[in-house]
């Protein structure tokens, strides 16, 4: 016949740590003699071994809480205490004393506190009993932060090619300067300031560039082209905008310029430095410039503006080429 009489259930560390990861084991007068994994990863270490109870814990409920188990059976054996070791904030617990004067056996819960605990004390789904409600939660939380963080790479990405696509609406394929779109948004900038910035408007037109593309091709026309914008980069200052605006027409928008005699005075070195021989391949290309420029002094019509600089230019080419006109 099968006995069916009660079995002396005993439970090995590994099992006990399994199935409670949350436990601490006591003797009879609270000093601690085993822990369970998750415990040593919230706090405790070697060193608790022997440790009294409140040597660790701060306890919040029971509020009169001594280290005597009549204790336990008065508030039914719950527990809410916060390792003073740590930051993991409350835990909840409840307490057994074991049978045959084996001490008494502690296992807690992170409740609340599981999220933080879980980001800032790396915890996994095998840190937690796998009956936990926690697992469900953590679950959730992995699968948002995954979420979040696949959003937040699609964001970066969309950003990043967001402004790429506008640098490169922005840009002159050939130069790599500002095309006519880019500098319309520079001086958008500034026209929109509260405190109006003052800049000097130079508009500049290539002499003689037609007969280069006519006698050595459009390869050499591109490479006086991309020659023109690196010496007038040269000249110009950090914060300066160059910008190709045309096929043979550059312009330079430069901040914080108010004064007209410097303007003209390089204007003037634009034209020699532009006037110097540029070579392609075997060829010796000469072209020279006309320049249309102004100082703004404060806010205006940049179309208007744009109007009047590109007469001053015209003015230019009517005397000879080769010169400035200041309007």
């Amino acid at each position: 016949m099968a006995d069916f009489s009660p079995m002396k259930l005993q439970l090995d560390e590994e099992t006990l740590n399994r199935f409670m990861p949350m436990y601490i084991l006591f003797d009879n007068d609270w000093r601690v003699r085993r822990f369970g994994s998750t415990m040593g990863k919230l706090g405790m270490c070697e060193n608790s071994i022997g440790c009294y109870f409140l040597d660790i814990f701060d306890v919040l409920r029971p509020r009169r809480f001594i280290q005597d188990t009549k204790i336990l059976t008065e508030h039914d054996g719950k527990i809410t205490a916060r390792m003073k070791a740590s930051s993991v904030g409350k835990l909840k617990g409840f307490a057994r004393v074991l049978p045959g004067n084996q001490g008494i056996l502690v296992n807690f819960s992170l409740g609340a506190g599981m999220v933080n605990a879980v980001e800032n004390e790396g915890l996994i789904a095998r840190d937690f009993a796998p009956t936990d409600a926690s697992i469900d939660l953590l679950y959730l939380i992995e699968v948002q932060q995954a979420l979040l963080g696949e959003a937040r790479k699609s964001t970066i990405q969309m950003h990043t090619d967001r402004s790429s696509a506008m640098a490169k609406a922005d840009t002159d394929v050939l130069t790599g300067l500002s095309n006519r779109r880019g500098m319309e948004a520079f001086v958008g900038r500034i026209m929109g300031r509260k405190t109006f910035v003052p800049f000097a408007f130079i508009m500049i037109d290539l002499d003689f560039f037609k007969a280069v593309n006519d006698t050595f091709g459009h390869a050499a026309g591109d490479a006086v082209l991309a020659e023109v914008a690196k010496r007038l980069t040269q000249l110009t200052r950090r914060g300066d905008l160059v910008a190709r605006t045309g096929g043979d027409e550059f312009n330079l928008i430069l901040p914080n310029f108010t004064d007209s005699d410097a303007a003209l005075e390089l204007s003037k070195r634009i034209i020699r430095d532009l006037s110097k021989d540029i070579l392609f391949e075997s060829a010796v290309c000469t072209i020279g410039a006309s320049i249309g420029t102004t100082v703004v002094l404060h806010k205006t019509d940049f179309v208007d503006l744009s109007e009047m600089v590109d007469k001053g230019l015209y003015e230019s080419k009517q005397k000879g080429r080769g010169t400035v006109t200041m309007v």
